[in-house]
Parts: structure tokens; C-alpha cells; sequence
């Protein structure tokens, strides 16, 4: 049974990764900002939702998919939104994203946890639903009209081949060496940070019950 709810979580975590081809289709043709506010509104749909589900089998439609996919949309646009607004100090900005993102997966998870002892699992997740909503208000703040130069030329280009996936970028030695070996890296990186919070906790209950 916890080998069924581990899958829940993983394919929602594997999906925002794997379906990056899908979202990053969705920004070069709609913008940051369109698919911002899909992203947003694909993850309260899918908190909100996943609230009602009465199986492990419906979260995986309603959570692993919507979710996953969701989140895929929120991460590539706002990865690609710091590229069109910063030049001269894009890497700092991008830092500053990556920092956010860590720095709120370590608030939420005990506000979270706090949550789900108060009111169950159910009523956190239609709590977050609506939460997650001012991903789209944050999304309305991307401005349209800002491109990086040559993009439109690009994308021109590309669309008078017919060709909607640039695979231009697997020839490159480079890419395709750090995607083999991220990708590598990627079936483990989780897994010890989870079962050493785990282990910890197994070790304080014996350590109490010892004394």
C-alpha cells in the first residue's frame, strides 16, 4: 500500500520534468503569461479535485497528472520569463527563483503538516487549491510585450520548417552529457532526503522509549 502512495507523488514530481516539451511548446507559442495562468489553473484543479478522490487510482489521474503537468507549465514559464526581463545579471535572478522555490518547500512543510493533523488531508488540499490560485496572479504580471531579441525571427524560422520541437540542441555533446547524467541523478535524488527523515524519526521513538 505505501509503495502505491509513493507512485502518487513521484510521477507527479517525474512529470513536471518529463513533460518540459509539452510546457516549453506552450511558452514559445502563447507566452510566459497564458501558459502561467494554465499552469495555475491546472494545479488548483488538481488540488481541488484530488480533495474528492475516493481511490489511490483517481490521484493518479487527479493529482500525478493534473498536477504534474500543471506544475511543468508554472516551472518553464517562470525559468523563461527571467530570460526575456534580465540580460546583464540573468544568473542572479535565476538564483534568486531557485532559492524561492527551496526556501518554500522548507516553510510549507511544516505549515503543512500542521494543516493535515488539524483538518485532514481533504480540507488542506482545498486549502492549497486556493492558495495556489495567486500562481495566476502572479502570472498577470508578466508583460506580454517583452521579448528576447531574435525569439520572433526564431520562431518564424522554425514554424516554416513545420517543425514544432527544436531537436536541434540533442547534436550538442554538451547537452545531451548533462541530460544523461541529470537524469541519472534524478532516480536517486529524493529518495535519501525521504528515508532519512524517516530513519531520524525511528531512531527518536526508540531512543524515548529506551528511557
Amino acid at each position: 500500500m505505501c509503495f502505491l502512495l509513493a507512485w502518487v507523488g513521484s510521477l507527479s514530481i517525474a512529470l513536471i520534468f518529463f513533460s518540459g516539451h509539452a510546457s516549453g511548446f506552450l511558452v514559445n507559442r502563447f507566452g510566459c503569461r497564458v501558459t502561467t495562468l494554465l499552469g495555475g489553473f491546472l494545479c488548483a484543479l488538481s488540488l481541488g479535485v484530488s480533495s474528492l478522490a475516493k481511490n489511490i487510482l483517481m490521484l493518479y489521474l487527479t493529482y500525478s497528472v493534473l498536477y504534474g503537468m500543471g506544475t511543468s507549465c508554472v516551472f518553464s514559464a517562470s525559468l523563461n520569463i527571467i530570460s526575456k526581463y534580465f540580460k546583464k545579471r540573468r544568473s542572479m535572478a535565476t538564483g534568486i527563483v531557485t532559492c524561492g522555490q527551496g526556501g518554500g518547500v522548507l516553510i510549507l512543510g511544516p505549515i503543512l503538516q500542521t494543516m493535515i493533523d488539524t483538518l485532514g488531508w481533504q480540507t488542506t488540499y482545498r486549502i492549497m487549491a486556493g492558495v495556489v490560485l495567486f500562481i495566476c496572479l502572479s502570472g498577470l504580471t508578466y508583460s506580454p510585450n517583452v521579448q528576447i531579441e531574435g525569439a520572433e525571427n526564431a520562431s518564424l524560422e522554425v514554424k516554416s520548417k513545420g517543425c514544432h520541437i527544436d531537436v536541434s540542441v540533442w547534436r550538442e555533446p554538451k547537452f545531451v552529457a548533462v541530460v544523461v547524467s541529470a537524469s541519472v541523478m534524478m532516480f536517486g535524488h529524493y529518495v535519501p532526503q525521504i528515508h532519512l527523515v524517516n530513519t531520524h524519526i525511528n531512531i527518536q521513538s526508540t531512543c524515548m522509549l529506551q528511557t
